[in-house]
């Protein structure tokens, strides 16, 4: 029998509040199957897709691209056969309600109910404004400033654009619309971005990227023996993680660095003599000094080469790569390789249940050269 269900703006994180819908993919009427993708989502920290929960049909859609929401608030109604989803279950007509943060404690249901909205015009004019610096007077989506920079036109430049998003916000519509109105050649009141040399004077290619994990799997119904009542299934509805990798003997942060900086040169097609920076983003190096990217060139035979650590702990992946990419473009170096390594379940508290079950090991790697091709990284 099938069931409405209402499913909420996720939440990525106990600090993050509200998510930027960049992109939406889907229609009201369409089928979706469980893991299809049906929006793109932004939070300060992250871009990342929003997959469909279940089999079903979208019923309706309670945001548009470029809306700014809480996190909680509704984001689509579907009709499902997925009896797993029925505390979610609303009725025929009834009006969206708010739900609570997915991180709440494990006790509590993932997703309740708190008061009705009137309307998605009230869940609209109700979120906070975007604290970052209007450009130009004028405060832009980031799916709008995509869209513009796409075209070819400097966002700080255009003028005459009335937003309609949330906090009169420019949104993807309002940009698409002025654009093809014909603004940018009849008013010239944009600049045209020369995307080429805007590319070749700040991009690098990432060529190759590689991973590891340990050999060892650590699974939640192991983590659970220190829960007596809590379920597995609880685990993965409020963090979606089955298992997590654990090192072992004989493994360290550096050896799993190892593995994954050889498949990423390995991806890349390049040798070991080629790289002549090793930047290694980490919290826990297997010694303080000398550092893991000392460490992991050692153990990789690179022998002239600048290796430093960066720690800047959820951000230190992204930190590295910026890192590298102005190395590279600065003539500091060539070729470089950026890693990040963590061996977390070695500071990890088992018997917390808020952290337990989040944290586990491995490494992933990525090659930066100045050629063209792959996959390209901005500043």
């Amino acid at each position: 029998m099938a069931i409405l269900i209402d499913v909420p703006i996720p939440s990525m994180g106990a600090t993050v509040n509200e998510m930027t819908l960049i992109d939406l993919i889907v229609d009201a009427g369409k089928l979706v199957e469980k893991g299809e993708k049906l929006a793109e989502l932004e939070s300060d920290k992250s871009v990342f897709d929003f997959e469909a929960p279940c089999d079903g049909i979208i019923k309706e859609i309670f945001c548009r691209a470029g809306d700014i929401l809480e996190v909680g608030t509704p984001f689509f109604r579907i009709e499902t056969e997925d009896t797993s989803l029925e505390h979610m279950q609303v009725s025929e007509g009834e009006k969206a309600v708010k739900a609570v943060e997915s991180v709440a404690p494990l006790e509590t249901s993932v997703m309740q109910e708190i008061k009705p909205v009137a309307s998605i015009a009230q869940v609209e004019t109700a979120v906070p404004a975007v604290s970052s610096v209007p450009l130009n007077g004028v405060k832009w989506t980031p799916r709008a400033k995509k869209i513009a920079l796409e075209k070819g036109v400097d966002p700080s430049s255009v003028s005459g654009i009335v937003g309609t998003g949330p906090g009169n916000r420019v949104t993807g519509e309002d940009i698409e619309s002025w654009l093809a109105s014909g603004n940018v050649a009849s008013t010239g009141s944009a600049v045209q971005v020369d995307r080429s040399a805007a590319s070749n004077d700040q991009t690098v290619c990432v060529a190759g990227i590689g991973y590891a994990v340990p050999k060892q799997a650590r699974s939640n119904e192991e983590i659970l023996k220190e829960f007596p009542g809590k379920t597995s299934e609880e685990i993965v509805k409020v963090t979606g993680i089955q298992q997590r990798y654990v090192i072992g003997e004989g493994e360290s942060a550096t050896s799993l660095a190892s593995q994954a900086s050889n498949h990423a040169l390995a991806m890349a097609g390049l040798k070991v003599t080629d790289i002549d920076a090793v930047i290694v983003a980490t919290l826990l190096p297997d010694q303080p000094v000398p550092g893991a990217a000392s460490d992991l060139a050692k153990a990789l035979g690179i022998g002239q080469a600048l290796a430093f650590d960066l720690n800047a702990a959820c951000s230190g992946w992204l930190y590295a790569l910026e890192v590298g990419r102005s190395f590279i473009q600065g003539g500091t170096a060539k070729n470089a390789l950026v890693v990040t390594a963590e061996i977390l379940s070695s500071i990890t508290n088992s018997k917390d249940h808020e952290t337990a079950f989040l944290f586990g090991d491995g490494a992933g790697a990525a090659v930066l050269t100045p050629d063209r091709g792959g996959h390209r990284f901005y500043r």
